[in-house]
């Protein structure tokens, strides 16, 4: 809470009723001039004031609390203090700035319609004021008009004020209702620390702000939280999700705020979002980066915290606590201010005790409290203060750090002396091994890992967990003919209504009474399914008749797959790994011939593979032989294919004789062997060379052999 300085208390007390003008006084009556045409009256024995008159008042305006444009003169300090009423006649048409500053006996205040404005101070500090009407009339409430009126209980803001000038209404902790009608600007602090608000409304049409079903005040697309009522009797209360953010001091002095659900789109806690408040319990959501300064201030009644491994920062002061608290860090590299988890372990358990128990009520309702509760929460606060503004508040924690070996939550609890646990977090990357049964998971920050058994299924059959009725049977029937109708509909539709899945497993339970009448269970009933699946990932959906899914929220169970329904009809089990795309490279494994068919294998990258068949070669297969040229014969290639076909070709002429001497290099023959006259050879051809001899010799004709020799 905001501090006074002592000089502004000290002028407070001396000057709180300035002088309005010229003035005259009996023993019974004082009167004087607040305005060029306005003059009052004040009732020195019932307390009541009256002014009357046209126009407006005088402004007595004060400048940030300190420096005052005082009245020509001063009423005197007993009977200004006694004003317990002040009645405002018709014609009046502004009340003016500090005109009944710090009127601290003021009870009861009669504005009239012809009123159009309240100025700056106006009001400030009269803590006796216990209810005012403000005027339908009025478009301005000027800047701190309403401050410290502690004991104001209702406040309605007419229709033609848009806008709240700062501090307005600061620190009223009396109000219960506050109704913003028209209001679109709120300025800073004009409606901070109303500790006692329980209720919030506005107009329908207001085009700024709308209050939700939960009571709580938001911008009208309800993308912010603008005001929690803090003394709502509500104990738990849920962020909604269009909301990322916690504003600062959202929960301030919430008393009976124990429980607050935050959704995964919250970043941010504010400054003092939670401080002095009664919340028990909070899961912070995986989303959360950042805990702004003293989010958790004396939030004793918090014993335990998780912070998630989202979080970078946890600013100042932000778990400063008169108690211990348990804090478990789920990352390992999380940024923390100083005095984030300081403990006031100097503090006595008495004094401990008495803070929790009185600290939100003299906060929230100082009213209520005894003086002797007074007394002593002031000595509590007091000493308080001199451990947070001094040296002995413990640069540590009461309690125990839970966190990661090499984290900087380690290294600040050895650096503060906090005593610390190290952890694992597994996470949900389980590793699954059917045969044994076991499933295995590794920290999320080192190499640690766990092994858990699953248990094991013995039957294959599907399990209805339902109370005994002798009048109703369940039977179960698997839907895996894929030309089964049913099969068809529901393995499409799912697919297309739910996208990136596969269907592994299709059954339809149904219940029929003693007459063989279909019917439903009186009540939920539990639904296992075995292990034998063997899936991971999974999810399982209810086919209504309307042809749309129920998605039933299937848990694990050991190695079970559980729900729980009211409803049987078609259920289908559905895989929601994501599915891998194939991508298959080929290798001939088995080349194609002219006589016979090859094999083509194709393998993907996930160890899947298929092969293909390679059509018999169309063309013929030759395989060539070269029989080289000889002296006398030409060479050739003769091409054979394996069907029998073959022929000749590529011919090569004779090499001839190369003849040494008489003897040929190539065939190793004489002159007279390669001859191939027939003076060489005997038979017939011999007998013919003879007739052609006594030919030759009998007309004396020379011939010359082949190898040389002449004949005649």
């Amino acid at each position: 809470m905001k501090k006074i300085s002592r000089l502004l208390l000290l002028l407070a007390l001396v000057g709180t009723l300035l002088v309005w003008g010229m003035m005259s006084a009996s023993a019974e009556t004082l009167t004087g001039v607040a305005g060029d045409n306005i003059t009052y009256t004040i009732d020195t024995e019932t307390g009541e004031m009256v002014l009357s008159g046209e126009g407006p008042m005088y402004d007595y305006k004060i400048k940030d609390g300190m420096d005052y444009d005082v009245w020509d003169e001063f009423i005197p300090y007993p009977e200004a203090y006694t004003v317990k009423s002040i009645v405002i006649e018709d014609g009046i048409t502004s009340i003016g700035g500090g005109a009944f500053y710090s009127f601290s006996s003021l009870e009861t205040v009669s504005i009239p319609d012809s009123v159009t404005s309240i100025g700056d101070y106006a009001f400030w500090c009269c803590s006796e004021l216990k209810s005012i009407d403000i005027p339908e009339n009025v478009t301005y409430i000027g800047y701190i008009a309403f401050e410290r009126c502690t004991d104001l209980e209702a406040i309605s803001i007419p229709d033609g004020v848009t806008e709240l000038e700062p501090r307005t209404f600061e620190e009223c902790i009396g109000i219960k209702t506050l109704n913003l009608n028209n209001v679109t600007v709120i300025g800073e602090d004009a409606l901070s620390w109303l500790t006692g608000l329980e209720t919030i409304t506005v107009a329908e049409d207001n085009p700024a702000f709308e209050v939700g079903s939960d009571g709580v005040l938001y911008s009208e697309d309800m993308t912010e939280l603008v005001m929690y009522p803090v003394a709502s009797r509500n104990t738990s209360y849920v962020l909604p999700e269009i909301i990322t953010k916690v504003p600062d001091f959202a929960f301030e002095c919430a008393r009976y705020l124990n429980y607050v659900t935050l959704h995964d789109k919250v970043t941010e806690l504010g400054t003092y979002a939670f401080a002095m408040s009664a919340i028990r319990e909070i899961d912070l959501p995986d989303s959360l980066k950042t805990i702004r300064e003293g989010c958790f201030y004396l939030a004793d009644l918090l014993k335990e915290i998780k912070i998630p491994a989202g979080v970078t920062t946890i600013c100042d002061a932000a778990f400063f606590s008169s108690y211990p608290k348990d804090i478990t860090f789920e990352d390992k590299d999380v940024t923390i201010g100083p005095n984030c988890f300081s403990f006031l372990e100097g503090l006595s358990e008495e004094y401990r005790e008495a803070f929790v128990a009185c600290h939100l009520e003299l906060a929230t309702q100082p009213q209520s409290c005894s003086s002797t509760h007074r007394a002593r929460f002031a000595a509590l606060e007091e000493e308080l203060n001199s451990y947070i503004e001094g040296s002995d508040v413990v640069e540590g924690h009461g309690g125990t750090f839970h966190c990661h070996s090499g984290s900087t939550a380690e290294a600040y609890a050895i650096e503060n002396g906090i005593s610390y646990e190290l952890i694992h977090f597994y996470g949900e990357d389980w590793t699954y091994d059917w045969d044994n049964y076991t499933r295995t998971a590794k920290c999320i920050h080192c190499d640690e890992t766990t092994t858990e058994a699953l248990e094991k299924t013995e039957s294959s059959d599907i399990e209805i967990v339902a109370p005994e009725d002798e009048d109703t049977t369940f039977t179960v029937e698997n839907v895996a003919d894929e030309a089964d109708e049913r099969y068809a509909l529901v393995t499409e539709s799912v697919e297309n209504y739910e996208g990136n899945i596969s269907v592994v497993k299709i059954f339809d339970i149904t219940l029929k009474n003693n007459d063989g009448v279909h019917v439903q269970p009186d009540g939920s009933v539990k639904v296992k399914l075995p292990n034998d699946w063997k899936h991971e990932n999974y999810k399982v959906f209810r086919v209504n008749d309307d042809g749309t899914y129920t998605d039933m929220n299937a848990y694990r169970e050991g190695s079970h797959i559980v729900f729980v329904t009211d409803h049987f009809s078609l259920y289908v089990v559905v895989d929601t790994s994501e599915k891998h795309e194939h991508s298959y490279n080929g290798v001939v494994t088995t080349p194609a011939t002219h006589l016979a068919t090859g094999l083509m294998t194709y393998t993907c990258s996930c160890g899947d593979s298929y092969t293909e068949t390679i059509e018999k070669d169309p063309t013929h297969s030759y395989k060539a032989a070269v029989t080289a040229p000889t002296c006398t014969e030409k060479g050739f290639t003769t091409y054979s294919c394996a069907c029998g076909d073959s022929h000749k070709g590529d011919y090569v002429n004779a090499k001839g004789h190369n003849y040494d001497g008489d003897t040929c290099t190539g065939c190793g023959k004489s002159k007279t062997d390669n001859c191939d006259c027939n003076c060489h050879k005997s038979g017939f051809m011999g007998f013919i060379y003879k007739i052609q001899r006594f030919f030759w010799k009998l007309f004396k004709t020379n011939k010359t052999c082949g190898c040389g020799v002449i004949h005649y």
